[in-house]
């Protein structure tokens, strides 16, 4: 098994550390000094990941997660082998136990082992409920179901277990509302089932035992859930919850159903995001995955209308099926979003369709038994389609299996100098600091942050995205940097970087203090960065009261002067704003003169102003009502954020978070200067640079028509296309397999350019209106085209530049073929005239080839309105605040 190799599994969500000894701390997190979420809804996952912690904790940090992941693909084999083996025994009443054992195990090996679950072991606590749903369901049949307790019975101990295995699930969130749903489901449809389609003699009485049972369930699964479910709830209720109304759930509409095909979901292959080319998948991948669908398909109409509890699996497997489209079908669109965002509380968990697949994969799995038990009618036929089954199984898995075992999910062995990093820490009741975040150190060319030692060996284009693994595996104290934790945290965190970045500060060790650390380390991992860690480094070698103690190619050890340990009592003079820290460089200038020694952000907690009322103060704020509004409770204020659903700010208002990247890209994007960070609380604001919008939902964008204005046969035949840009380095010539009616403009950038060629085509400048909405059609092809992108300029009547819009290029690989690209922006005010450019992060070391096959422009005026906000809001009257 490719997992147990030497070295460290760190991939995505995968991020344990090296060191374990405090890795509990991120699950009693109502207990831990690290700022984040004070709640027990993550102890769940205590129980699971308790016997690899302990074996870890013998054997070494790197052996946690391997044995986790090995110890879910078992649990989830074994558990659909006991739900499927009771299923076939009891509710078919068949009696080859060799045929059921043989079913079982087939059936077992494809929940465990299927292409849906390779790509989620990256999100390892997900499966821990996706491991247990089986036997949650064998559980409630034994309770409800005639075939299984034909009298009716109270089973107290299946019920005691039953809430057991609820409760354990409960380690995934997203499957503690999936088995409540699923369960809701069966149970409500079996009560219309046996009332209206059984002849039955006593009704009443059968209501009584069923509403009986539902009750004593409930109440056992209320008590084993007790000690997570009431925390969280009241976590929740009080605002103390992290949010799940951020950016990331905007996305949902386009983002994490971009994969969301009805052949994709079939075949297990719909999660969002491609960490891999696309052709890894080869055609024993889709022959094997249409062989399985045949056999859910027999199944389904062999059984549908002749067993009632089959009939309503094949119903919620068409209900999920559908689900799970999300909003790639603009059909179905409107209804995947009237989930997410209007359904309180529970909507927003649905932001993403493809962990739907899960519960699929559970039903696929009952199908694909109940067909192979029909096969298989006599022991000769059972060993040859268990054979059969077998390789299909194995064709399916395969490319997967090669491509995560073998390289994302691959250990990769830690240097001596990162297995000696906790050794350089000096262990004291104080805190360590880690600069810089994996989220500051995301490549803009990958979207995701990466190692330098762990790369994806299959798209260095594409990235092995890595999360904040030495916040986990560190044995000395630390503040956890993910959502969760304290607002006053993230922003810090991202102002400390970004005044690191730009050379505005050289009082860093002032700025660490409400955060009470000792000693920083400095980490220079992160590939891509080499020449942003040199000058963060000179950066840091002139900090007052800094000390560097050691460094290795890893990391540097800085100690940190005059710590004084303590809470807010050491503060003898203290600021209090409501600009977060858009001014903390002023004020650590100010400490010079001993005049300040902390800083508290009035409005951060609702008992912030009796706090500061016994404390020697200074008051910083434009006008006494900035002050005051930041004093005024969260149940008063009326959010833009809340009644956004976009999260495009160039097309129309639109969310985004002021603590995170979002709002640098922002600012960089309408061309704003200021490194102003107003306090957003978490709850994020609305931002655009947009004089109009497009009054369409957000799953219509991509998909619609306007009026067309100009194709590439206009662009070629009005001389737009700019030809003196073309250097030595360009041939530009007519393709060679042209074909009529079909014009095409071909480019060679040659071996010999400089270290980077950017500039492929721009055309000339032509008229176009301003404030007004436009889509442009592109297809593409390249070869080393790395990163090909589009660029849009913005010029007033007097060709003066008034705006650039960057758009998304098409794909991040630099080898794609016909690639279709279509993007949206609308115009500034005062823009009369726009031209086009198409760039590339060439190769030097390659001769780079590119396409243009299309090039259209669109008008989209009828869809054009007011870019506002309009929503309703309530006014709490009190005689004070």
């Amino acid at each position: 098994m490719p997992l147990f190799r030497d070295g460290m599994i760190i991939f995505s969500d995968i991020a344990v550390g090296e060191d374990t000894t405090r890795y509990l701390e991120e699950i009693f997190t109502i207990w831990n000094q690290r700022f984040n979420t004070t709640t027990l809804m993550n102890l769940p996952r205590l129980f699971f990941i308790l016997p690899s912690y302990l074996i870890s904790y013998v054997l070494g940090g790197e052996i946690l997660t391997k044995v986790f992941v090995w110890q879910l693909i078992v649990l989830s084999g074994l558990c659909f082998y006991q739900f499927m083996s009771t299923f076939l025994k009891k509710y078919l009443q068949i009696e080859d136990l060799q045929k059921i054992y043989t079913v079982s195990i087939l059936a077992g090996l494809m929940y465990a082992m299927n292409p849906w679950f390779i790509v989620r072991i990256q999100h390892t606590y997900l499966l821990c409920g996706y491991a247990l749903f089986p036997l949650v369901i064998h559980y409630y049949l034994c309770v409800f179901s005639d075939k299984y307790n034909p009298e009716q019975k109270t089973e107290w101990f299946v019920m005691v277990k039953f809430a057991v295995a609820i409760s354990l699930a409960s380690a995934a969130i997203h499957y503690f509302l999936f088995i409540f749903l699923t369960l809701l489901f069966l149970y409500l449809s079996s009560i219309v089932l046996k009332l209206v389609f059984k002849t039955r003699k006593n009704k009443k009485h059968f209501l009584l035992v069923y509403l009986k049972n539902l009750s004593i369930l409930s109440f056992l699964t209320f008590l084993a859930c007790f000690y997570w479910l009431v925390p969280y709830v009241l976590a929740t209720v009080t605002g103390k919850m992290t949010s799940q109304a951020n950016i990331n759930v905007l996305d949902t509409l386009v983002m994490f159903s971009r994969e969301s095909s009805a052949l994709n979901i079939l075949l297990s292959n719909s999660y969002w995001w491609g960490m891999m080319p696309q052709d890894f998948l080869n055609l024993g991948f889709y022959v094997a995955g249409i062989l399985l669908f045949v056999l859910v398909l027999f199944a389904i109409l062999r059984y549908v209308g002749t067993k009632p509890l089959i009939t309503l699996f094949a119903i919620l497997y068409f209900i999920l099926f559908v689900l799970s489209t999300g909003s790639y079908y603009s059909l179905l669109a409107p209804f995947h979003s009237f989930i997410v965002f209007k359904i309180p509380v529970l909507g927003k968990l649905f932001r993403d369709p493809n962990k739907l697949v899960g519960v699929m994969m559970f039903l696929q799995g009952v199908f694909v038994a109940l067909a192979l038990i029909k096969i298989c009618v006599n022991r000769k036929i059972t060993w040859v389609v268990s054979s059969v089954f077998v390789l299909v199984l194995g064709l399916w898995n395969y490319p997967y299996y090669k491509n995560f075992f073998f390289n994302l999910y691959k250990p990769e062995p830690l240097s001596q100098t990162l297995q000696e990093k906790n050794k350089q820490l000096t262990h004291n009741n104080h805190k360590v600091i880690y600069l810089p975040q994996a989220e500051n150190r995301v490549d803009s060319a990958r979207n995701v942050a990466t190692l330098n030692w762990n790369k994806n060996k299959y798209s260095s284009q594409i990235g092995k995205s890595v999360g904040d693994f030495n916040v986990y595996g560190t044995t000395k104290d630390t503040t956890f940097q993910y959502e969760g934790n304290k607002t006053e945290v993230n922003y810090l965190y991202r102002y400390l970087q970004s005044l690191i970045d730009h050379g505005q500060t050289r009082k860093l060790p002032s700025l660490l203090n409400p955060l009470f650390v000792d000693q920083l380390v400095y980490q220079k991992q992160f590939d891509a960065f080499a020449d942003k860690e040199a000058f963060n480094a000179e950066l840091l070698a002139v900090q007052y009261g800094m000390n560097l103690t050691s460094s290795t190619t890893a990391n540097s050890f800085y100690d940190i002067e005059n710590y004084q340990s303590g809470g807010g009592h050491l503060y003898q003079h203290n600021v209090v704003t409501p600009y977060g820290y858009s001014r903390a460089l002023l004020y650590a200038h100010l400490l010079d003169q001993n005049k300040v020694s902390g800083l508290i952000f009035s409005g951060q907690q609702e008992n912030t102003l009796e706090k500061i009322r016994q404390l020697d103060l200074t008051f910083d704020y434009r006008g006494i009502d900035d002050l005051a509004l930041s004093f005024i409770d969260k149940r008063y204020r009326h959010l833009p954020f809340d009644h956004l659903d976009r999260s495009m700010s160039h097309l129309m208002w639109s969310k985004t978070s002021i603590y995170k990247s979002e709002w640098d890209w922002f600012l960089k994007s309408s061309n704003t200067s200021t490194r102003d960070r107003p306090v957003d609380y978490s709850d994020g604001v609305a931002a655009t640079f947009s004089d109009a919008k497009l009054n369409l939902p957000a799953y219509r964008l991509l998909s619609v028509k306007g009026r067309h204005i100009k194709g590439i046969n206009d662009f070629i035949n009005e001389g737009l296309f700019r030809r003196e840009i073309l250097s030595d380095n360009i041939l530009v010539q007519v393709h060679p397999n042209q074909k009529l009616n079909e014009p095409k403009v071909i480019g060679v950038v040659n071996a010999e350019p400089p270290s980077k060629i950017w500039k492929i085509f721009k055309t000339n400048k032509f008229a176009i209106e301003e404030a007004h909405p436009y889509a442009i059609d592109l297809s593409l092809s390249g070869k080393n085209a790395e990163s090909l992108h589009l660029k849009v300029h913005f010029y007033d009547d007097r060709e003066r530049e008034v705006g650039v819009a960057y758009l998304s290029r098409p794909d991040k690989s630099n080898n794609f073929s016909k690639v279709k690209f279509k993007t949206l922006f609308v115009t500034p005010r005062l823009a009369k005239k726009v031209s086009f450019s198409v760039l590339v992060d060439a190769l030097p070391e390659e001769k780079i080839f590119w396409w243009l096959h299309e090039l259209d422009l669109y008008d989209l005026g009828e869809f054009k309105t007011a870019n506002k906000i309009e929503f309703e809001v309530t006014t709490k009257k009190e005689k004070s605040f």
